[in-house]
């Protein structure tokens, strides 16, 4: 992890996840974690737990629209499955009688 210390800037390298590679955390101008030990290792801890729980929560709700995407894309082919057995059975039932 670097920290840029003008722009208040932390660059995440080495994150153990399947899904982000590396990832750069802009902090907030004027905010000092004053309630925390003046420990720089334990505000950068906060600072990736927090950093941890909004990309989580990204991932989750990127997760929620895709399954929602592909939930509305099998039900619109079982529609059209649907119509196509209808008119297949018509088809077949007019076959049978002439």
């Amino acid at each position: 992890m670097q920290k840029n210390k003008t722009n208040n800037i932390v660059f995440l390298k080495n994150i153990e996840s399947n899904i982000i590679e590396e990832a750069i955390v802009i902090l907030r101008k004027n905010i000092k974690l004053e309630n925390i030990e003046n420990s720089d290792m334990n505000k950068n801890i906060d600072i990736l737990k927090e950093a941890e729980i909004i990309i989580n929560q990204r991932i989750s709700s990127e997760n929620y629209k895709f399954e929602k995407y592909k939930f509305n894309k099998l039900e619109n082919k079982f529609k059209k499955i649907k119509i196509i057995n209808i008119i297949l059975i018509i088809v077949l039932v007019l076959l049978i009688i002439f």
